[in-house]
Protein backbone atom coordinates (compact mmCIF):
# COMPACT_ATOMS: atom_id res chain seq x y z
CA UNK A 1 0.00 0.00 0.00
CA UNK A 2 1.04 3.48 -0.79
CA UNK A 3 2.35 6.14 2.19
CA UNK A 4 -0.67 8.52 0.77
CA UNK A 5 -3.01 5.74 1.40
CA UNK A 6 -1.42 5.08 4.75
CA UNK A 7 -1.69 8.12 5.72
CA UNK A 8 -5.31 8.43 5.22
CA UNK A 9 -7.66 8.84 7.95
CA UNK A 10 -10.64 6.31 8.31
CA UNK A 11 -12.84 9.56 8.49
CA UNK A 12 -11.61 10.52 5.15
CA UNK A 13 -14.65 9.94 2.44
CA UNK A 14 -11.63 9.20 -0.36
CA UNK A 15 -10.33 6.64 1.92
CA UNK A 16 -12.20 3.98 1.56
CA UNK A 17 -12.74 4.25 -2.96
CA UNK A 18 -8.81 4.57 -2.32
CA UNK A 19 -8.53 1.25 -0.63
CA UNK A 20 -10.78 -0.31 -2.44
CA UNK A 21 -8.71 1.30 -5.94
CA UNK A 22 -5.49 -0.18 -4.26
CA UNK A 23 -6.85 -3.67 -3.83
CA UNK A 24 -8.37 -3.89 -7.11
CA UNK A 25 -5.22 -2.60 -9.08
CA UNK A 26 -3.05 -5.73 -6.78
CA UNK A 27 -6.10 -8.06 -8.35
CA UNK A 28 -4.87 -6.91 -12.05
CA UNK A 29 -2.26 -8.79 -14.34
CA UNK A 30 1.03 -7.03 -15.03
CA UNK A 31 -0.02 -6.20 -18.50
CA UNK A 32 -3.80 -4.80 -16.92
CA UNK A 33 -1.51 -2.75 -14.73
CA UNK A 34 0.67 -1.32 -17.55
CA UNK A 35 -2.86 -0.20 -19.60
CA UNK A 36 -4.16 1.09 -16.63
CA UNK A 37 -0.60 3.05 -15.85
CA UNK A 38 -0.61 4.69 -19.76
CA UNK A 39 -4.04 5.94 -19.60
CA UNK A 40 -3.49 7.30 -16.45
CA UNK A 41 -0.59 8.83 -18.16
CA UNK A 42 -2.53 10.00 -21.08
CA UNK A 43 -4.71 12.26 -18.41
CA UNK A 44 -0.98 13.81 -16.72
CA UNK A 45 0.63 14.67 -19.79
CA UNK A 46 3.39 17.38 -19.08
CA UNK A 47 1.60 20.27 -20.42
CA UNK A 48 -1.66 19.65 -18.08
CA UNK A 49 0.75 19.37 -15.02
CA UNK A 50 2.90 22.49 -16.40
CA UNK A 51 -0.51 24.24 -16.44
CA UNK A 52 -1.40 22.94 -12.97
CA UNK A 53 1.64 24.93 -11.63
CA UNK A 54 1.19 27.79 -13.29
CA UNK A 55 -2.76 28.56 -11.94
CA UNK A 56 -1.01 27.29 -8.21
CA UNK A 57 1.25 29.71 -8.67
CA UNK A 58 -1.08 32.66 -9.93
CA UNK A 59 -3.86 31.29 -7.30
CA UNK A 60 -0.65 32.14 -4.75
CA UNK A 61 0.14 35.66 -5.82
CA UNK A 62 3.54 34.61 -7.13
CA UNK A 63 2.09 35.51 -10.92
CA UNK A 64 0.17 38.48 -11.66
CA UNK A 65 -0.70 36.66 -15.06
CA UNK A 66 -0.20 33.43 -16.55
CA UNK A 67 2.55 33.26 -19.43
CA UNK A 68 1.27 32.56 -22.89
CA UNK A 69 1.85 29.15 -24.65
CA UNK A 70 2.30 28.77 -27.88
CA UNK A 71 -1.61 28.16 -28.37
CA UNK A 72 -2.42 31.30 -26.76
CA UNK A 73 0.03 33.57 -28.37
CA UNK A 74 -0.31 35.28 -31.71
CA UNK A 75 3.92 35.69 -32.25
CA UNK A 76 4.06 32.07 -32.50
CA UNK A 77 1.49 31.49 -35.15
CA UNK A 78 3.10 34.35 -37.04
CA UNK A 79 6.45 32.89 -37.33
CA UNK A 80 7.77 32.70 -40.73
CA UNK A 81 9.41 29.10 -42.07
CA UNK A 82 12.66 29.24 -43.54
CA UNK A 83 14.61 27.47 -46.09
CA UNK A 84 17.16 24.96 -45.01
CA UNK A 85 19.74 23.32 -47.41
CA UNK A 86 21.20 20.16 -46.50
CA UNK A 87 20.58 17.06 -44.97
CA UNK A 88 18.65 16.11 -41.86
CA UNK A 89 20.25 17.22 -38.78
CA UNK A 90 20.07 13.49 -37.42
CA UNK A 91 22.06 12.03 -40.02
CA UNK A 92 24.79 14.66 -40.23
CA UNK A 93 25.53 14.29 -36.38
CA UNK A 94 25.58 10.37 -37.11
CA UNK A 95 28.05 11.24 -40.20
CA UNK A 96 30.12 13.37 -38.02
CA UNK A 97 30.26 11.23 -34.81
CA UNK A 98 32.25 7.90 -37.27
Amino acid sequence: MTRAALAMKPTDPMAVPLAKLLAGISALTLDERRQHRDAIDKTLDPATREREVELALLNAGLLSALPPGPDRGSAYRECELIAVSGGLLSETIVEECR
